[in-house]
């Protein structure tokens, strides 16, 4: 269970947006070119809000980066401690630091390149992970 969030982001897109246009890729790509496949910028702490309002539970405090650096030493000895995997590691939250607006206006223009909304794509696989029982909600 997470105590907190923190304010750091990816930019995800759903793959259901990629397999829709793939009939025009496979037909209109040029040889050579590349595109970029991505939806807008979004922050954990709104990836979780949306988690957390489709199920009925509380939102958590969204704390800044730096907290998350802060505990990184004790993470990783509680985890040695415990045989298991930290929560987090300096490399993920170096990830969640990076500029993540992706250009993907030749992608919309070339192939009609259309991302859904972020919450449709994790009410979308919260249902699923739930429907499937690999997710069990708590009352």
């Amino acid at each position: 269970k997470l105590p907190a969030s923190v304010r750091g982001g990816y930019n995800d897109f759903d793959i259901r947006d990629v397999a829709d246009v793939l009939p025009a890729i496979l037909e209109q790509a040029a040889p050579g070119e590349s595109y970029i496949f991505a939806n807008r910028p979004d922050r954990i702490d709104e990836i979780l809000n949306i988690a957390a309002d489709h199920v009925g539970k509380k939102h958590l405090p969204a704390l800044p980066l730096w907290c998350a650096y802060l505990g990184l030493p004790f993470l990783g000895l509680w985890a040695k401690l415990r045989k298991k995997r930290p929560l987090y590691t300096a490399a993920a939250l170096a990830a969640i630091r990076e500029k993540t607006d992706f250009p993907i206006s030749k992608t919309k223009e070339t192939f009609g390149f259309s991302p859904r909304p972020l919450s449709q794509t994790i009410t979308d696989q919260l249902d699923f992970l739930i429907r499937t029982g690999k997710v069990k909600i708590k009352s």
